[in-house]
């Protein structure tokens, strides 16, 4: 049995939880000790996990229990980016940290690459997307960042034509993709 600090889920959600407590030190007052109290004491929860889940016989109920905790705190995480308490820039690092399908290479994709996935895949009625709008990586200035509308392929013209991008706190989709 490998020693559960060896792990290398271990040694992500130890790295999570460290940005968790150097992100949530400047929180405002208000949302610190609510929060950022939260969100600290999650992440420790699946630190805890991860330990028990390794030294137990029967791993699934830790392991089924890590994953509740992990959707609590990345709901957690988005209240913090929809609140303004993290930035994006941020809420990227934690989900840099993202592993899907055994790979951790996964990417928010820019909004040329969100053309070209909604333009080969959308398009042909593959990928599974929704006629929702969806994040890009790109970022218009430090305020705003681009999306595209997957109903229609539109990435949000103004009136001179000209694309422009829409307030970050709105609730679009994101898919994460892997360069090949």
């Amino acid at each position: 049995m490998a020693l559960y600090y060896d792990l290398p889920v271990f040694q992500d959600v130890y790295r999570l939880v460290l940005l968790l407590f150097q992100y949530t030190t400047n929180f405002p007052r208000e949302y610190k000790f609510t929060l950022g109290q939260d969100m600290k004491r999650d992440g420790i929860v699946l630190v805890r996990s991860i330990y028990r889940a390794n030294k137990a016989r029967e791993k699934e109920p830790y392991l089924e229990q890590f994953l509740d905790d992990f959707e609590l705190l990345k709901l957690e995480i988005r209240l913090a980016v929809d609140l303004r308490l993290i930035t994006i820039k941020q809420q990227a690092e934690l989900c840099d940290m993202h592993v899907a399908g055994g790979y951790e290479d996964w990417f928010l994709p820019s909004k040329d690459e969100l053309d070209l996935m909604y333009q080969t895949l959308k398009v042909q009625n593959l990928g599974n997307f929704t006629n929702d709008g969806y994040w890009s990586s790109s970022e218009y200035d430090g305020i705003y960042a681009w999306y595209q509308y997957f109903f229609s392929g539109w990435q949000d013209f103004n009136n001179s034509g000209q694309i422009f991008s829409d307030n970050r706190g709105t609730d679009f989709f994101v898919r994460p993709v892997r360069a090949f």
